[in-house]
């Protein structure tokens, strides 16, 4: 059971009207207008933009039956693991799930708990191939299932699944890490709309919503496409006016 929905109606919607001023360092001050900011997504833009196209999102599971079966056999090792993680005990979630990855090969629950546990237990992540290899595969696991269940997708189509967007933002920060300012852009892209698509907009701007516009800001100065920078830009000040990482990567 799902339910469609295209993506542009809310990308259409992002609308600036901030305006900031600031100072950088050894420069005189300026003041920044986001009353005319260009929005990048616009039809002609989107339509093979990057590397990906996205134009459904998905509020869907992955079946549960492989995670139920593990649990079923392992409920106070999950149990353990799921108390370590909200301490922070990132390597000891990630040593005590890491050999039941082999026999439970189909549980992505597993095997998402135990990638975001590593991926906080290091401070280079960029630097781990291995990481983001296991990253990428596990994503590549949940769009075939999604082909299992669904089975309708257009050519290159990628759609965000509910509960799964956050490994996106994953992959994304490990490009950006990388200095792979292309491709941690489409990461960040499509977990921006899985944010964006999952946040509920009456309880405030979500952190993770403004983090994935700073570092787009900062993906779009290395690009040096000063539409999208700017756009990005004055979306983060809106929802953050005191937002300081992103206001280092304006293009002038």
């Amino acid at each position: 059971m799902f339910r469609g929905l295209f993506i542009f109606a809310i990308l259409f919607g992002l609308n600036c009207a901030t305006t900031n001023s600031g100072k950088k360092t050894g420069s005189e001050p300026f003041t920044l207008d986001c009353s005319d900011t260009k929005n990048p997504y616009y039809f002609s833009v989107m339509k093979g933009k990057g590397s990906f196209s996205v134009t459904r999102f998905l509020e869907y599971s992955v079946p549960a039956g492989a995670h139920e079966n593990f649990l079923s056999e392992n409920r106070k090792i999950w149990d353990k693991a799921l108390y370590d993680y909200q301490a922070k005990k990132f390597s000891e979630v990630k040593a005590l799930l890491q050999p039941f990855l082999s026999k439970y090969d189909q549980d992505l629950s597993l095997r998402e708990l135990y990638a975001k546990s590593w991926y906080w237990s290091l401070q280079h992540r960029g630097k781990e191939d291995k990481l983001l290899a296991f990253y990428l595969d596990l994503h590549k696991r949940i769009q075939h299932e999604i082909d299992v269940q669904d089975g309708v997708r257009k050519k290159d189509e990628v759609v965000i699944v509910l509960g799964f967007n956050d490994v996106e933002w994953k992959i994304a920060t490990i490009y950006l890490d990388r200095a792979e300012w292309q491709t941690a852009e489409s990461y960040l892209e499509l977990s921006l709309f899985g944010g964006t698509m999952t946040t509920d907009g009456s309880q405030g701007p979500h952190p993770s919503v403004i983090e994935n516009y700073a570092y787009l800001t900062e993906t779009a100065y290395y690009l040096k496409d000063k539409d999208k920078n700017r756009f990005y830009l004055c979306k983060t000040l809106q929802l953050d006016p005191k937002n300081t990482y992103a206001f280092q990567f304006l293009l002038r």
